[in-house]
């Protein structure tokens, strides 16, 4: 997971629906922590929106989503990001807009389950 965006050590994340899909807002007061949120996500923005590209889970971020759950989900989202007083927020759009519920649904989800283990 040290490629996804709300597993950076010292942040909280909160999860919010949006009419067109989802955002998930990342807090830190730790600058370096904000930087390191913003980097991720800046990474995983590169390889949003690829639905049906076979791309391997190699730890360099962009996989295909099977192993490590992080919840910025890219394949077939678009996603994009906004400066935050302490940190950034990340709003995820699918592409299909019939897949809305489904994204939230996974985006809670995801983010619910890194917590039970520790890493939120």
């Amino acid at each position: 997971m040290h490629n996804c965006p709300v597993a950076v050590a010292g942040t909280t994340t909160t999860v919010a629906r949006t009419p067109d899909g989802v955002t998930l807002t990342v807090r830190s007061p730790d600058p370096a922590a904000r930087a390191e949120v913003a980097a991720r996500t800046a990474r995983a923005m590169q390889f949003a929106g690829n639905r049906g590209q076979v791309r391997a889970h190699s730890g360099r971020g962009g996989g295909p989503e099977t192993v490590g759950y992080c919840p910025v989900i890219l394949d077939g989202n678009v996603v994009t990001s906004t400066e935050i007083q302490n940190g950034l927020q990340i709003h995820l759009r699918p592409i299909d807009p019939a897949q809305v519920a489904n994204l939230q649904l996974q985006v809670e989800s995801r983010t619910q389950a890194l917590s039970r283990v520790g890493v939120r």
